[in-house]
């Protein structure tokens, strides 16, 4: 069974650019400027691609691109914690306890 993506076109803009930057690009390739614009706080991906003339049959690949970016980065960022290149902001430190 396929993994839930992580970002979907229902998602607001403001989200997808605070939990998902990396994953931007996609929407700033094809024109999709309005990711800081005071709106992207309130306005889905699929509001905001409509409203910039994106394709309805095309914001299904703009969201599967940025789900693989996603996808791909937090990958690379687990590695590289497992190899110890980078440590955890959150969650446990190198003992297995918690962090506050």
């Amino acid at each position: 069974m396929a993994a839930k993506p992580k970002i979907t076109k229902e998602m607001l803009i403001g989200e997808v650019a605070d939990k998902y930057p990396m994953a931007l690009a996609p929407l700033i390739e094809v024109g999709f400027h309005c990711i800081g614009c005071a709106i992207s706080p309130y306005e889905s991906l699929e509001q905001g691609a409509l409203i910039h003339g994106i394709p309805p049959e095309e914001i299904d690949n703009l969201v599967a691109k940025m789900n693989k970016i996603a996808d791909e980065t937090e990958e690379q960022i687990k590695k590289a914690q497992e190899k110890g290149k980078i440590k955890p902001v959150f969650g446990k430190d190198e003992k297995g306890k918690g962090k506050k």
